[in-house]
């Protein structure tokens, strides 16, 4: 019903820290956390892990009939207001492991007043099986808008208590670009096949179809959780490899050792670092983040800009089809990335 299947959750891992904070709260007799009016639901963060009781809620009367989804009735139900973040993506909402009670949970596309918060033919979203008795959502949110949680118990049974996490999982910020051969660009300089999926193939032992960037995470400068992330080099050893950073594009692209670049003007090393398995990823836990290191690398970025990205590495085995002993070194495809405010 939610249009993709649930996956593994973070919120599984704490499980059992839940269920004692769900007692807890079972025997602390605590007041309601949560809204016991849909008018007026209590606003959370993005993300996180949220404690609810609803042992004293009062049970709201369904919505209306109208031409929307309706998930079935809810007692002793809590609300709360939840905003999408800025870049796409889906979102978990689940109970699973972490209430004592049955749970079950609807969510609503808010309209500012009202309740049911929901008008005309906007889609809500309901609980489906698959931890029971508790309950998970996961469906893909409009960036910025808002959203009511209605979570609570199946009507014959107490009321629930207990947390509830919501997990983002954001789709990727990033165009993938600059592959060779395709759309125009020039194919690999050195003789090797172009890759259609990421840059020109590497040469020698253990050589892979070429190295591939992509990112993920939040492309918005208030809350920066990009991370860029090299891919399919040569699983044994470690490659040097350096993530770069430009504001102009080139359509067709250049040689570059080995490989072919797409990106000019104003460019800029943001990272460097090792792979490791064929895989390195930038930036590391304590590394300043993108928006971050590109200020402090002179070239800071404001919302509406386009950057451009791609590694090199390097490649020692390119030396004898290159033909130079200069052409050490291949390059990713490249990725654009237009940042929000």
């Amino acid at each position: 019903m939610n249009g993709r299947p649930a996956r593994p959750l973070r919120a599984l891992a704490r499980a059992s820290l839940a269920a004692i904070a769900a007692s807890s709260l079972l025997s602390l007799g605590a007041l309601a956390q949560g809204s016991d009016s849909c008018a007026t639901p209590t606003p959370i963060a993005t993300e996180g892990v949220f404690p609810f009781d609803a042992t004293f809620a009062t049970t709201a009367p369904p919505p209306a009939s109208g031409s929307f989804m309706y998930c079935g009735d809810i007692g002793h139900n809590v609300w709360f207001r939840w905003q999408a973040p800025a870049a796409g993506g889906w979102v978990t909402i689940t109970t699973c492991g972490q209430s004592l009670t049955p749970t079950q949970i609807s969510v609503y596309r808010y309209q500012g007043a009202g309740c049911p918060p929901l008008v005309g033919t906007t889609a809500i979203y309901c609980s489906i099986a698959g931890c029971f008795p508790n309950a998970t959502v996961t469906f893909a949110y409009v960036p910025n808008w808002f959203y009511i949680i209605e979570l609570g118990s199946p009507p014959l049974d107490p009321p629930a208590v207990g947390t509830f996490t919501v997990d983002v999982t954001y789709l990727s910020p990033m165009t993938m670009n600059c592959l060779p051969g395709q759309s125009g660009v020039i194919s690999c300089p050195c003789g090797q096949p172009d890759n259609p999926a990421g840059g020109c193939a590497n040469f020698g032992a253990g050589a892979t179809s070429g190295a591939v960037l992509d990112a993920s995470g939040n492309a918005s400068l208030a809350a920066d959780t990009v991370v860029l992330t090299t891919s399919n080099h040569r699983p044994a050893g470690a490659i040097t490899n350096v993530f770069f950073n430009g504001s102009g594009a080139l359509s067709t692209g250049v040689p570059h050792g080995a490989g072919v670049r797409c990106v000019n003007t104003a460019l800029r090393r943001l990272y460097t670092g090792l792979t490791s398995g064929g895989v390195l990823s930038r930036p590391a836990m304590g590394d300043p983040s993108v928006s971050t290191r590109s200020a402090a690398v002179g070239v800071p970025i404001v919302a509406g800009d386009t950057r451009h990205y791609f590694n090199l590495y390097r490649d020692f085995g390119a030396t004898g089809p290159c033909g130079s002993t200069a052409s050490t070194v291949n390059l990713t495809n490249s990725g654009s990335i237009t940042w929000s405010p």
